[in-house]
């Protein structure tokens, strides 16, 4: 009885928010047709430019993570990176969902499942990273989860080893950089976001980089390339990547873009105009995996991931 009270008291805490110290507390705003509709086509946009024939690489995972190539598996892959993405969202941006049965039903449901867990699990650990009083915490909740899909068996394994990394002071054992190495050469649009986080440990540990054959995307299918008003083909291009101090964007073609930074959590930490040549000074970030969106206008050019090491 006392682990079960221990435990729904971590999902309360973190579910609210309050866990979170670093992440803005958010505005509530009202819930509409449109707006699910856009949280939805958000969470799937990063899948759509990956090839997800041969998804998984051929190095043996010693945390078991590798599996067989399965299309209906792919599937469901995708839908619970999509539903987690749906689910942050809400939460993050305090959006009131009252006026939609559906999305009550989504949420309320999801609170308690894996998707509430997991944010509460990723809320802890993010608090851990300066406070270590939250490790354990975080572990136990970790540890009470049953994996449903390669993304939750991805997520569940990251978990544990940066609970360790952390727990050590920034630090592994060769045999946990090994299994953070097998993360990391998995497909992120089958094993979700935890692929680019072991990414992100690994840099800041071995100063490399790595890459699954799905993310070896060609340009005909590549949505990175937009068409300006000439119908020329524009590439967008934010470098350096990892980052350190400075990052810069190269949009031939605009006059000036807008640049979105979200952090982990998926909480806007940056946001600014930038004119050619000109630098984003990153030097206040701290260290991590974030997501960064290119805008000209209202139109959104490209959306990608962004490692900032010190």
């Amino acid at each position: 009885m006392k682990k079960y009270f221990l435990l729904i008291l971590i999902i309360a805490i973190a579910s609210s928010g309050t866990c979170n110290a670093a992440t803005p507390t958010p505005t509530n705003v009202r819930l509409g047709g449109s707006s699910v509709a856009k949280l939805r086509q958000n969470g799937e946009a990063d899948a759509d430019d990956y090839n997800l024939n041969g998804a998984n690489m051929g190095r043996t995972a010693s945390v078991n993570l590798s599996e067989a190539d399965d299309i209906n598996a792919n599937t469901i892959s995708k839908r619970a990176i999509n539903h987690y993405q749906l689910y942050r969202s809400v939460k993050l941006q305090g959006i009131d969902v009252t006026g939609s049965p559906t999305m009550l039903g989504f949420m309320n449901g999801a609170k308690t499942d894996n998707l509430g867990l997991f944010f509460a699990v990723d809320s802890l650990l993010h608090n851990a990273e300066t406070d270590s009083m939250y490790i354990p915490s975080a572990r136990y909740l970790n540890n009470s989860i049953t994996v449903k899909n390669k993304v939750d068996k991805t997520h569940k394994a990251f978990n544990e080893l940066y609970a360790s990394y952390l727990a050590q002071r920034n630090t592994l054992k060769t045999t946990e950089i090994s299994s953070l190495e097998d993360i990391a050469y998995l497909c992120p649009a089958i094993y979700g976001n935890a692929v680019y986080q072991a990414r992100a440990v690994l840099f800041g540990i071995k100063r490399q980089s790595y890459m699954s054959d799905c993310e070896k995307v060609t340009p005909a299918k590549s949505s990175k390339k937009v068409a300006n008003s000439f119908g020329d083909k524009t590439e967008v291009v934010v470098y350096p990547n990892p980052a350190n101090s400075e990052l810069f964007v190269n949009a031939i073609g605009y006059n000036e873009v807008t640049i979105k930074l979200y952090n982990i959590m998926g909480a806007l930490v940056l946001e600014k105009i930038i004119a050619p040549n000109q630098s984003l000074n990153i030097s206040n970030l701290v260290n991590g995996i974030y997501t960064y969106k290119i805008y000209s206008s209202n139109n959104e050019l490209r959306t990608d991931k962004l490692i900032i090491i010190k």
